[in-house]
């Protein structure tokens, strides 16, 4: 039979549900309800079905980590779930990174090879969460995809 890993301080809300052989990492947070069909990298929050939202700040603050450690972790957010940059190019990256809590954890997390591939943010999120166009930038999400939807 097929089972789930979750890592520490992994919050998951009511009603979340994860697909067999899928691994959370560490302080990852899953919203109620959201469904998870891929790995979910440490310090990630997926607050909807397989799509990762941002780093969870709250988790990360509750968990006592050092907030000068931040940095190179948004920046290896942006790169792997926003960008996408491939696997191997984002280990040698971390691997070629100052010792580091947040780094280390995505190193031993993502040296393990997934089963079911890894949960990425959606196309056009920042490492915040918001969409572009959610912050005056234009691109993905809140007004209509083309001419005929701005009519009805």
């Amino acid at each position: 039979g097929g089972h789930v890993t979750l890592e520490d301080r992994v919050n998951m809300g009511a009603g979340a549900g994860c697909h067999q052989f899928v691994r959370v990492g560490r302080t990852a947070m899953i919203a109620g309800m959201a469904r998870v069909v891929q790995d979910v990298v440490p310090f990630a929050t997926v607050a909807n079905d397989n799509t990762l939202y941002g780093l969870n700040r709250v988790g990360i603050r509750r968990a006592g980590f050092p907030r000068e450690a931040m940095a190179p972790l948004k920046e290896a957010y942006r790169r792997f779930c926003i960008h996408r940059t491939p696997l191997a190019e984002l280990m040698n990256w971390l691997q070629n990174q100052p010792e580091n809590p947040f780094l280390r954890a995505w190193i031993d997390f993502l040296g393990v090879k997934s089963r079911r591939g890894y949960a990425r943010a959606e196309s056009g999120r920042t490492e915040n969460g918001l969409t572009k166009s959610a912050r005056g930038e234009g691109g993905l999400g809140g007004g209509p995809v083309n001419e005929s939807e701005s009519k009805q």
